[in-house]
C-alpha cells in the first residue's frame, strides 16, 4: 500500500508531538522528493514544528518553498480544511516572533497578513516597546535598560501580570467609549469648543482635575431634561473590541470596573450594555434641584478630585484584596492609579487619543483591544 499525504501528514504530527522538529522535517522532504504533493495541513504541521522550537525564521520559510501563486491557494485551502486557518497559523508565527524579539520575520508576518487582509492586532512588541532604540538601549516603560535580557524581562512581567489578573478598572471616557462624555454634553448644549479645550487641560494633568471639571460645567449647566435628551439622541459610542474582551475578562471570573470623571447618568447606560453591575461603576453625579435644574456635582465622589481615579482604585483593592489589579485608558488621571495599593499594572489605550505624556510612562501601550483579547493566554 503507498502511502498519501495522509499518512506522511500523521508521521509529522507525532514527530511533533514528541518535540522532534527534525524528524518532522525530514518526512516532509521525503514526501516532497516522492513526489507527494504537501496539503494545507502538510504545511501547518510543517510551521507548528519549527515553532515548538521557536524558530520563527524556520517556520515562515515554509512559505518559500511555494511559488506566490502557491501560498495564496494554500491559505485559502486553510479556510475550508476543518482545524487549519491561515489567521491561526501566521498568529502562532506572531507570539513566536514576539517571544525571540525577532523583528525581521515579524515585518514579514504582518506583509503577508496585509496581502490577505487579515486584521491581526497590534503588534505586541512594537506597542509595548514605546520607543525603540536601536543602538545599545531600549526604552519601555519610561525607563532605559541596556540588555535586551532585561527588555523580555520586562515584557514577560507585564505579561505575566495580564494574564492573573483578578481585577481590570477601565476609563471610560476615550477608552470604553470613543468620545469624551463631558464634551459632546456640552456640544449638545451649545458648549463644545469651550468646553474641549479644559478637557485636554485636564487629561494632561496641566490644571487640578477639579478645577477643570468645575470650570466646564459652569460653561453650559446642563439641566436634567438636556441629559435625558442628550442620552437618547446620543447614545454612548462603545470602543472596538471593548464588549468582547469585557464578556472574556467577565467570563473567566475576572473583575470589571468603570472608574471615570464623567458622570453616572452617561455611564450607567454603557455598564448595562456590557453587562457590567452598577455597583461597579466609579464616577460623579450631577446634581439637579426639584425643577431639573443643574445644581452642581457630588463633591464627595473621588473622581471628582485630582487623584481621584487612584483613591478609588486603593479602595476597591482594600475592599477586595485583589492579588493583582490592572488599570486601563488614556489620560494622565488613570496613570496615577498605579500607586502603592493600587494598580499594579497601567495599561494605555490610545485607540481614542494617544497623549504622548501618558504613554510614555506606561507598562503598555496599545492601540486596539484585541491585542489584550489575544494577549490573555
Amino acid at each position: 500500500m503507498t502511502p498519501d499525504v495522509h499518512s506522511y501528514n500523521a508521521l509529522m504530527c507525532s514527530f511533533g508531538k514528541l518535540r522532534k522538529t527534525t524528524e518532522a522535517c525530514k518526512v516532509y522532504e521525503h514526501l516532497v522528493r516522492l513526489g507527494v504533493k504537501p496539503n494545507a495541513a502538510t504545511y501547518s504541521l510543517l510551521v507548528d514544528a519549527h515553532l515548538l522550537i521557536r524558530d520563527s525564521k524556520a517556520a515562515l520559510s515554509v512559505t518559500d518553498d511555494c511559488n506566490d501563486n502557491l501560498v495564496f491557494e494554500l491559505l485559502l485551502i486553510f479556510q475550508v480544511e476543518a482545524g487549519f486557518t491561515p489567521k491561526e497559523t501566521l498568529k502562532k508565527v506572531q507570539r513566536c516572533c514576539s517571544q525571540e524579539l525577532d523583528f525581521d520575520s515579524d515585518e514579514r508576518v504582518q506583509s503577508l497578513a496585509q496581502r490577505l487582509k487579515y486584521k491581526m492586532g497590534g503588534e505586541l512588541h512594537r506597542e509595548m516597546l514605546y520607543k525603540l532604540e536601536y543602538s545599545t538601549d531600549y526604552y519601555f516603560g519610561g525607563s532605559f535598560l541596556s540588555k535586551s535580557r532585561d527588555l523580555v524581562w520586562g515584557v514577560w512581567k507585564v505579561l505575566n501580570i495580564w494574564r492573573s489578573v483578578d481585577a481590570v478598572c477601565f476609563d471610560v471616557d476615550s477608552t470604553v467609549c470613543l468620545d469624551e462624555g463631558i464634551d459632546e454634553l456640552a456640544d449638545f448644549c451649545g458648549a463644545g469648543k469651550a468646553v474641549a479645550e479644559w478637557t485636554t487641560k485636564a487629561m494632561s494633568g496641566s490644571v487640578p482635575f477639579e478645577e477643570a471639571l468645575a470650570a466646564r460645567l459652569s460653561l453650559f449647566n446642563p439641566s436634567l431634561s438636556q441629559v435625558k435628551d442628550f442620552l437618547k439622541k446620543r447614545p454612548p459610542r462603545i470602543s472596538p473590541g471593548i464588549a468582547e474582551l469585557t464578556k472574556k475578562l467577565m467570563a473567566q471570573n475576572i473583575d470589571v470596573y468603570l472608574i471615570s470623571g464623567g458622570f453616572r447618568q452617561m455611564i450607567n447606560p454603557v455598564a448595562l450594555q456590557l453587562g457590567i453591575p452598577l455597583e461597579n461603576i466609579f464616577a460623579n453625579q450631577l446634581l439637579f434641584g426639584s425643577s431639573g435644574e443643574f445644581v452642581g456635582f457630588e463633591a464627595k465622589e473621588p473622581t471628582s478630585r485630582s487623584v481621584g481615579k487612584a483613591t478609588a482604585v486603593q479602595q476597591i483593592r482594600k475592599v477586595h484584596d485583589y492579588k493583582a489589579l490592572v488599570m486601563i485608558g488614556d489620560g494622565a488621571t488613570d496613570l496615577e492609579a498605579k500607586k502603592p495599593g493600587g494598580a499594579d499594572l497601567f495599561i494605555c489605550y490610545a485607540g481614542v487619543q494617544m497623549r504622548e505624556a501618558v504613554a510614555a510612562k506606561a507598562d503598555w501601550l496599545v492601540f486596539n483591544f484585541e491585542e489584550l483579547l489575544t494577549s490573555m493566554s
